[in-house]
């Protein structure tokens, strides 16, 4: 009985650290109780983070929040940007280290910039060019990066809220993580 008892706690041990990282706990679950609670853990703490897009960011919110931050000019050459798709100078998110080079689409590695601009960047990346830091157009703007501070505050609250109640109890660990 305490063998069972042991490998349900494991088997929920894994579900809860995959959980953490945004991958689905159901199945480090389900992969814990009819394989192995050791195999689930192990998986879980080896894969990697779930965050090709911030997860309950949607692309269009993120874009109008970083047109706003920016005052709604291009960070690059500084021109009126628009959010309507298909013009020069519409607002595009620009990871400032490209997902193929290990970046993601998190607030401390985005930048807003007009269609042209994001262009240029994407050129001069496939010639060969190390775009990623040299180009870094947030840098000359504080408040810019004040903004975007704020909001990855706001997103890991909500992250971490989410992760609280998919578990079903807090942990105390959390608790000292989370920004207020």
């Amino acid at each position: 009985m305490e063998i069972l008892v042991g490998w349900v706690a494991f088997a929920i041990l894994g579900a809860v650290i995959a959980a953490a990282k945004g991958r689905n706990a159901i199945g480090f679950f389900f992969l814990g109780l009819f394989l192995s609670p050791l195999l689930s853990i192990i998986a879980a703490l080896v894969v990697k983070p779930n965050q090709k897009y911030l997860e309950g960011e949607s692309t269009l919110r993120m874009r109008v929040r970083l047109w706003e931050l920016a005052a709604m000019k291009c960070l690059c050459c500084g021109c009126v940007m628009t959010l309507e798709d298909g013009k020069p100078n519409s607002c595009e998110i620009d990871e400032v280290r490209p997902r193929a080079r290990g970046g993601n689409r998190t607030w401390d590695n985005v930048e807003p910039l007009c269609h042209k601009c994001n262009q240029e960047r994407a050129i001069a990346a496939k010639r060969g060019e190390r775009v990623e830091y040299s180009r870094d157009y947030r840098t000359t703007h504080p408040a810019f990066i004040a903004g975007c501070e704020r909001e990855l505050q706001r997103y890991e609250r909500l992250r971490a809220e989410r992760i609280r109640a998919q578990s079903g109890w807090s942990l105390p660990l959390f608790d000292c993580c989370v920004p207020s």
